[in-house]
């Protein structure tokens, strides 16, 4: 097992999600998945994404002509496959599991190709293409199914703030540890967006919240609504279960996500206190403090 390559394992990781392997193979995939962490950020990923098309799609039919015309489009794909994956050049492939899996796989992304469902109620209702509305709940999705260690678990904002310090290219405006009932608990650091974030988690009996934090540089801002329960112009989204607050202060973007509700996630965005000197004003890099430091150090030294 230590020689076998994580690509290869790819297929099997899959298998094991849906629960498909033989009991000997489930073990050699844990065994795997112990010493993997990549591995193991793949699987929860793939449980979050299976979890979500069960309840996005599980009650949309598809046209009757539309199986037909995947699986034309399958046979048209699968020799090009074939000479481009190794594991396809075994003749047992075809008519293994994994292959079949495989195939459904290239149908699957046909389907996408050919546009089916894309104009269903469920991608209406995430927000159509701006990730800055989609990707925060991915993540915080993610995140909940694969039952990670936050980066850094603690409710003292001095803490998190120095923790984050270097990590992000922005001050962390964070003040205070318990908003209306919600304590925070941690933090992590996320890429995604082209950019480092930070998402900082709260809880409390029977809710979680995580609050991003990003520069909204590049980003496509939603328009929202004065929300006098907020005392702000938030964006609200209903993304499946869940709900995505985004808003801008200064130059920071805020994306607040749960599946709580709405009036709820309101207060908790009145009784957030942040630090507006910090939230206008982006941390400089290490390089960029070094040359601060340089150009004052050789106006004070003078010509020499």
């Amino acid at each position: 097992m230590a020689n076998t390559d994580c690509e290869k394992l790819s297929e099997a990781l899959s298998a094991y999600a849906d629960d498909e392997l033989s009991p000997q193979e489930a073990r050699i995939i844990e065994g795997h998945l112990e010493g993997c962490a990549r591995c193991r950020e793949t699987l929860a990923a793939t449980l979050g994404l299976e979890q979500r098309l069960k309840r996005a799609c599980g009650d949309e039919q598809a046209p009757d002509q539309l199986w037909d015309r995947v699986m034309t489009s399958v046979s048209d794909i699968a020799p090009e496959a074939a000479e481009q994956n190794e594991v396809t050049q075994d003749p047992s492939w075809q008519s293994s599991r994994f292959g079949r899996r495989r195939s459904m796989g290239i149908a699957a992304g046909v389907l996408l190709a050919l546009g089916a469902g894309l104009s269903s109620p469920y991608w209406s209702r995430i927000g159509g293409k701006n990730p800055l509305i989609i990707e925060p709940v991915n993540d915080f999705i993610t995140f909940k199914v694969s039952e990670r260690p936050l980066d850094m678990a603690g409710s003292d904002p001095v803490a998190l703030k120095k923790w984050f310090k270097g990590k992000v290219d922005f001050r962390l405006p964070l003040k205070g540890a318990e908003i209306d009932g919600y304590r925070l608990v941690g933090s992590r650091l996320c890429y995604f967006l082209n950019r480092r974030l930070s998402a900082l988690m709260y809880e409390r009996p029977g809710g979680r919240i995580s609050l991003y934090v990003m520069t909204g540089e590049g980003l496509d801002i939603p328009k929202g609504t004065w929300e006098p329960a907020a005392s702000r112009e938030i964006a609200t989204f209903a993304v499946e279960d869940y709900r995505n607050l985004i808003w801008q202060e200064g130059d920071l973007v805020y994306a607040l996500v749960s599946n709580q509700p709405k009036n709820d996630m309101l207060r908790f965005v009145s009784g957030l206190n942040f630090d507006a000197a910090a939230a206008s004003r982006p941390a400089r890099s290490i390089r960029e403090r070094y040359r601060r430091f340089a150009s004052l150090r050789g106006a004070r030294m003078g010509p020499t």
